[in-house]
């Protein structure tokens, strides 16, 4: 999957509340938008603002049994 398909299944998801949180005790500080510090629209906003040129996606970037991208 590319950059601009992965961002757009990114964006719906945002717009359509439908956001999961892996736990993890340091999720202040790496998780912005589960600690409040950004809004869905301000990462949707950030999201439309990026061109992709540092993207880049492996192997190991999938979970082996849903084939769903594991974010870390």
């Amino acid at each position: 999957m590319g950059f601009k398909d992965a961002r757009e299944r990114l964006l719906d998801c945002l717009r359509d509340e439908r956001i999961a949180h892996w736990p993890r005790d340091d999720f202040y500080r790496k998780n912005w938008l589960l600690a409040k510090r950004m809004t869905a629209q301000q990462v949707c906003d950030l999201l439309l603002r990026c061109r992709g040129a540092q993207y880049d996606a492996s192997p190991h970037d999938f979970e082996p049994d849903t084939g769903a991208r594991v974010l870390s």
